[in-house]
């Protein structure tokens, strides 16, 4: 059934792009998403305060926005820490990956366009991203 999904998703009859994929997947990709913890943006933001021992502390989740691709991706599977285990697939984390440097403007990926009529996905020019 995946394997249908996954061609139908990126075939080129595809109905969203990985980044518009990415998107659904960053809000919530097994039942708590990883703007839960990351932010809107990937930033990063306080997750619980609390206090142990008398002292006042808090757990921040990280920001995950500069991460090249490869520790990104061991980081995502990494089964450690607070962070959830979500069981993604490959493609499933290059196209959170791809979200989040479309969100940043971090330059290593360049956000795309679809062409409504055509269904062609084009990466978008310099002048066009700039804010």
């Amino acid at each position: 059934m995946w394997m249908a999904w996954s061609a139908f998703i990126w075939g080129n009859e595809s109905f969203i792009t990985m980044e518009e994929y990415g998107e659904e997947l960053y809000k919530n990709p097994r039942g708590i998403g990883c703007i839960a913890c990351h932010g809107e943006s990937g930033k990063g933001k306080v997750i619980a305060t609390y206090k142990e021992k008398g002292k006042l502390k808090v757990l921040r989740g990280p920001d995950i926005r500069n991460l090249d691709f490869k520790v990104f991706y061991e980081r995502t599977l990494q089964d450690k820490g607070v962070m959830p285990k979500y069981h993604l697939t490959n493609d499933e984390i290059k196209a959170i990956y791809l979200y989040l440097k479309t969100r940043t403007n971090i330059p290593d990926l360049k956000p795309r366009t679809k062409d409504v009529q055509t269904g062609q996905v084009e990466a978008k020019s310099d002048e066009e991203n700039a804010p």
